[in-house]
């Protein structure tokens, strides 16, 4: 039964139709060429990002099965590193990032590594979040060395591929959006202050 569900849900990629709000001004060149230009970014978007079916398909199988389903969209780009000075000021005139690294990538949360601030209806949560499994490797890359000292590695004892089984010797950080404070904190364990 959750197979014919699923299949019906999402078989194919989507395509995405914009269209103006106020249809009868057909003078309005500037609102139908804007309307084609997002159509297009939307349309080139859901083509090529990386996963997009994928993080779809996986995020519709949670909502079916024990009940949460959630994609989280996130924006990476190649930080320019000739665009600060000395004193990681921003220097007029350089770009901060390097043309052509932008992308957006779509990641499916497994349902038990989502986390919502507990309210009556979904208007009153003000912050979101997701648990994130990093490597060695992506905790310094991010935060430096100093933050392996504060940050546990996941340690189990069972040898079932559990989801926590898998995440043996990763490190685990809290990605926390709060709408009220407009600001995004990563949060461990046993640390008091944010990671940035």
């Amino acid at each position: 039964n959750v197979n014919t569900i699923k299949e019906s849900l999402f078989n194919s990629l989507p395509k995405p139709d914009v269209s103006r709000l106020h249809r009868g001004d057909w003078d309005d060149d500037v609102a139908r060429v804007a309307s084609l230009l997002v159509q297009r970014g939307l349309n080139y978007e859901v083509q090529c990002a990386k996963g997009f079916g994928d993080a779809i398909k996986d995020s519709i199988l949670n909502r079916l099965v024990p009940g949460i389903g959630q994609v989280w969209v996130r924006f990476e780009m190649q930080e320019n590193p000739e665009a600060v000075d000395q004193d990681g000021e921003p220097i007029e005139g350089i770009p901060t990032h390097i043309q052509g690294t932008e992308s957006i990538m779509l990641d499916s949360v497994y349902w038990e590594d989502f986390l919502y601030e507990p309210a009556r209806s979904w208007e009153l949560v003000t912050w979101v979040g997701r648990k994130l499994s990093l490597t060695k490797q992506e905790v310094t890359d991010r935060w430096g060395e100093k933050a392996l000292n504060d940050i546990q590695a996941v340690k189990t004892e069972g040898v079932m591929l559990t989801p926590k089984e898998i995440d043996e010797g990763k490190y685990t950080v809290y990605e926390i959006w709060d709408k009220n404070k407009r600001e995004v904190l990563h949060i461990a364990k046993g640390r008091e202050e944010p990671l940035d």
